[in-house]
């Protein structure tokens, strides 16, 4: 079994626009990987893609008040399956234990109403699947392997997923940039400077498997032969004080904390930015950040984790190591930091690169065909 990657063809829209189709995410306001894509994508979709909503509601948690919202979660969804005539649910777990009992239950929920399902990993973390291989593989067969189809990020999880015995059509997608970032993208290619600054973006989580230290590292190492060099960390996370912390302590000058940005905040960081870094040993899908800075003309420096592996091409996208040593990622930067252009051929290759296969309207497109495929 084939995992299929991009091979749908240019949709049409009106092919897919009377299905009903029924999609599970968070809160479209909320952080994270899911709710970006569909708040995304949101407005390139018929209005026959409905989101459901679940997980927590604002920012009111407790264990109590969880296990109340996700029985009503539960009920409310079984409501909709049975009264709604989808002809397709739509489910985005990730392969976490709470994640995958949640959606194990929405899944058996669509399948008792004869529903056509598509589960989405977004996001595969290699310790559970070995749980899972080594002590629940049994269940997890029956429970997901009912589905009629499965999309990943990354061809592995797909590679993972037939090795455990998955009978179904297995897709290859990518995350997505929104259509309005290419129009501000363009204006930033090709830019010089006049103050002969190069500024260093690490715009994600601030948690400490994003590569955050390693990331720092790099730029102190870089200051000591480039001190025009400059240190820009955007977004917020629970290792935000650590990470003031350490800079101070370490002395290390001309680092900027921007905290979380978004709008006309988030579009300046990129475009102030000269290289993007990224050092992340998360268990990542397809990190957003990546995608939109090749969006905005960045030229990438980064580990080979997760989707990245599936399209970054070494020495034209930007630079790729497996290594998490600091050292590695500052030789990188360097090569950058003293050709700008290089940097300017690389950020135009990646602004069409992102144009062609991560624009929102296109990425919506092969969603559809998926959907379209599904009940052929």
């Amino acid at each position: 079994m084939a995992i299929s990657s991009e091979t749908h063809g240019p949709a049409r829209m009106d092919k897919w626009a009377n299905m009903k189709v029924l999609v599970t995410c968070p809160e479209l306001q909320k952080l994270g990987g899911v709710a970006n894509y569909f708040r995304v994508l949101r407005r390139h979709f018929p209005p026959n893609v409905e989101y459901f909503i679940i997980g927590r509601k604002g920012n009111k948690g407790g264990l109590l008040r969880d296990v109340w919202r996700l029985l009503k979660d539960y009920a409310c969804f079984l409501r909709k399956t049975r009264n709604g005539n989808y002809a397709i649910v739509h489910l985005n777990p990730s392969l976490l234990p709470k994640s995958l009992v949640r959606d194990a239950i929405f899944l058996l929920i669509a399948k008792s109403y004869d529903k056509k399902v598509i589960v989405f990993f977004r996001g595969w973390d290699p310790k559970w699947e070995h749980i899972i291989r080594r002590f629940f593989l049994r269940f997890f067969r029956f429970i997901y392997f009912r589905a009629d189809a499965f999309i990943v990020l990354f061809s592995e999880f797909g590679i993972k997923l037939k090795d455990m015995g998955c009978p179904r059509p297995i897709h290859l997608e990518t995350t997505v940039a929104a259509n309005v970032i290419f129009a501000q993208g363009v204006a930033h290619l090709d830019k010089e400077k006049e103050d002969g600054i190069i500024n260093i973006l690490f715009l994600t989580r601030i948690e400490r498997t994003k590569g955050v230290y390693e990331a720092i590292e790099a730029y102190r190492i870089l200051k000591s032969c480039r001190p025009q060099a400059m240190l820009t960390l955007a977004g917020d996370g629970s290792e935000m004080k650590r990470v003031r912390a350490y800079i101070t302590e370490k002395r290390i000058p001309d680092v900027r904390l921007l905290g979380y940005v978004v709008g006309n905040l988030k579009q300046k960081a990129f475009t102030d930015g000269d290289i993007y870094i990224y050092p992340s040993y998360f268990g990542e899908g397809m990190p957003n950040s990546v995608v939109e800075a090749m969006s905005y003309g960045l030229p990438i420096v980064t580990r080979a984790v997760g989707g990245i592996r599936d399209f970054f091409s070494n020495g034209e996208m930007g630079f790729i190591t497996e290594s998490r040593d600091p050292e590695a990622f500052a030789e990188m930067l360097e090569r950058l930091a003293a050709d700008i252009n290089l940097r300017q051929k690389m950020g135009r290759f990646n602004y069409s690169y992102a144009e062609a296969h991560f624009k929102a309207s296109r990425v919506a497109l092969r969603i559809g065909n998926i959907y379209r495929e599904l009940l052929l």
